[in-house]
């Protein structure tokens, strides 16, 4: 019972902050090779939409109350996050997904360490 009543209040206090990270989706081209970089938010501990935008790498690149470094993200191919669509990628590696744009079905971000606000 303790464990749960701890998991639960260590989930209320990130909804609370309702901490977001911003990521630099590249939307054609690898390596600044003509691409065209559009900056997404994502909230974390929430299934992220983005309207079938295409994308061809993703890159944490600031956050808000939490460095980008403490935050793993995933791309899937569908909106309810079954399907990966993107090896976990943090403030420290980008998710190459495709050289040809690929759409993103959601994004989900959680924290791998501590927020400290």
């Amino acid at each position: 019972m303790k464990a749960s009543t701890i998991v639960l209040g260590a989930l209320s206090a990130f909804t609370v902050s309702a901490v977001n990270v911003q990521i630099n989706a590249t939307t054609k081209g690898l390596n600044n090779e003509g691409g065209t970089f559009q900056i997404i938010n994502a909230p974390l501990y929430t299934l992220n939409h983005y309207g079938g935008l295409e994308v061809t790498a993703l890159e944490l690149v600031q956050g808000q109350s939490i460095s980008p470094a403490s935050v793993e993200c995933r791309m899937y191919k569908d909106a309810d996050g079954l399907t990966p669509g993107s090896q976990p990628f943090s403030g420290s590696t980008k998710a190459l997904i495709a050289t040809n744009t690929v759409t993103i079905g959601s994004i989900n971000c959680i924290a791998i360490e501590p927020i400290t606000a």
